[in-house]
């Protein structure tokens, strides 16, 4: 799909808290023994990430488009109070297929209002993949830090064939900076849908590296 740089205000997220003992205020009773949980409260407690409801944060369930665009404005506090509008924004005026009476429309003009990389034909509802989600958060990190341009070695990614040319660098970067990593077999699964557990621990990583080098 065809990259339209657009640019992203302030909005809220998708993701409610359950009292896990040690973590004030932070409350989802279906973490289990996933991975990711400590990532998943540590967002929680930046109101970054919230619940689905009925202290519930559904970690294993694939993002959509929708819900990662606001993840994004909730990651680097986006917000449109520095522009003066002559009329009123709205989704559709950047994404064909948004709706704007929908939960995410706010997202929607934010981000690429703050230059967010999106396609403009993006359809918010539908799940977005890990090569698609890791472009979309690097990308915006890069261009808010000013990260200078550096020639980074191609990583060593067993399953790189299924990577759309389009994210390879991208991908390479993210490895780079310490965001993502690949599994036990050396695969970035690029294709799958990220999950909601996943693009919790990527965000804490973003977040970390971000702290690093300010």
């Amino acid at each position: 799909m065809k990259k339209t740089i657009i640019k992203g205000m302030t909005a809220l997220l998708l993701m409610s808290a359950v009292t896990i003992p040690g973590y004030a205020g932070v409350s989802f009773n279906d973490l289990g023994s996933i991975k990711e949980a400590s990532a998943i409260i540590a967002l929680s407690e930046k109101n970054i990430v919230k619940g689905t409801g009925n202290n519930r944060f559904e970690p294993l369930r694939a993002m959509t488009y929708a819900e990662s665009v606001q993840l994004l404005v909730n990651t680097f506090g986006l917000n449109i109070d520095h522009i003066r509008f002559i009329k009123e924004p709205k989704a559709s005026d950047y994404f064909k297929f948004a709706n704007d009476d929908a939960w995410y429309a706010g997202a929607l003009i934010i981000a690429p209002l703050n230059g967010a990389e999106l396609s403009s034909d993006m359809i918010p509802d539908i799940k977005i993949t890990r090569e698609a989600f890791i472009d979309l958060f690097v990308c915006l990190l890069e261009l808010k830090e000013d990260l200078p341009l550096i020639k980074i070695a191609a990583a060593d990614i067993a399953d790189r064939e299924l990577i759309n040319p389009e994210y390879n660098g991208v991908v390479d970067r993210a490895l780079y900076y310490g965001i993502v990593s690949l599994d036990e077999k050396g695969n970035f699964r690029p294709t799958d849908a990220i999950t909601r557990a996943e693009a919790a621990e990527w965000i804490n990583n973003l977040l970390a590296f971000q702290e690093g080098i300010q």
